[in-house]
């Protein structure tokens, strides 16, 4: 393989393998480690009778086992690096760590620049078809012939979504917002029962997050042969961003979240790199290299009217695009 240099896509395509086993033998050792764990404690407890040297045998595996783990940990920090999204914005995302963007990156194709996330979506099944007059995502059936998206893949997104909801901040307010929306629009629904309004909400923080990591993933690959963007309402009154192939066809994608005001803490919070910025928008925490921008602002017939720009992201001057 290459040194650690960051990877085009081609290269990223072709390397594939090396990072899916490392996840694998790190995932195996993690479970030998634990298995190791669970002994010694139980030979604590006095659950069987051996000698010292047999208890000072396991505890000295579990250590070997922690010290495989460190070094696999560390043989994946350096793989990640090759990923140029990695440094420019997942490693600063609360809720996924190096190990579930391992998992994760092993699996997932780059960016296709024609394309959006919704080709993410259909590759992990989140979409829905109609069952017995029900709107369900694809799973196995019986009678209904091979599943045609990634199973892995869901399964991964699954724990994405699991960590997000238990780790709180950005994406697990999506999953609260959801959750609660479709509880409003459902209720009394008996289609509609905790567990699939849960369900529901899970996957809709995932694909939030996995929209978010496209546009991040595109914008540190220097991708930017994307139409232009505009905000739309769907039927069901859900505002999407919807922009341009190159072809002239549409596609519709959640919007790249913008820093949120935190009220307890007093700081503006943003969701992707975990820059923070104070009342005056002054950068107090993260890696954000300025301030937030300032944009021309007047009243006019009692409406406060801001005039739009839009600047160069990444750079410590505020370069107008």
């Amino acid at each position: 393989m290459a040194s650690d240099g960051a990877l085009k896509n081609g290269e990223l395509l072709a390397n594939k393998s090396p990072l899916r086993h490392l996840y694998e033998t790190r995932v195996s050792v993690q479970k030998l480690r634990v298995q190791f764990n669970n002994r010694t404690a139980a030979l604590e407890r006095g659950v069987d009778s051996v000698d010292s040297e047999t208890m000072e045998t396991y505890a000295n595996l579990e250590k070997l086992a922690v010290s495989m783990e460190s070094a696999l940990d560390a043989a994946a920090a350096r793989l990640l690096k090759r990923y140029p999204v990695w440094e420019h914005w997942l490693s600063h995302v609360r809720g996924i760590g190096p190990l579930l963007s391992l998992q994760m990156l092993s699996i997932l194709l780059p960016p296709i620049p024609t394309k959006g996330p919704s080709s993410w979506y259909k590759a992990a099944g989140l979409y829905t078809e109609e069952v017995e007059g029900i709107s369900r995502l694809p799973r196995p059936r019986k009678g209904a012939g091979k599943v045609t998206y990634h199973t892995q893949l869901r399964k991964v997104l699954w724990n994405v979504g699991d960590s997000f909801i238990k780790g709180g901040r950005y994406y697990r307010r999506a999953y609260d917002d959801d959750k609660e929306r479709l509880t409003t629009l459902h209720k009394g629904d008996l289609n509609w029962p905790p567990h699939r309004l849960h369900a529901v909400a899970r996957w809709t923080c995932v694909k939030t997050f996995l929209s978010d990591l496209w546009e991040c993933w595109c914008e540190a690959d220097g991708i930017h042969n994307r139409g232009p963007y505009g905000m739309v309402a769907l039927p069901d009154g859900t505002k999407v961003i919807r922009h341009t192939l190159p072809d002239g066809a549409t596609q519709d994608h959640a919007f790249k979240p913008a820093p949120r005001w935190d009220g307890g803490e007093k700081k503006f919070k943003c969701p992707c790199h975990g820059s923070m910025f104070d009342t005056e928008g002054k950068v107090v925490g993260g890696p954000a290299p300025r301030p937030l921008d300032r944009l021309p602002v007047k009243i006019e017939n009692g409406r406060l009217m801001v005039q739009y720009q839009e600047f160069k992201s990444g750079v410590k001057a505020q370069e107008e695009i």
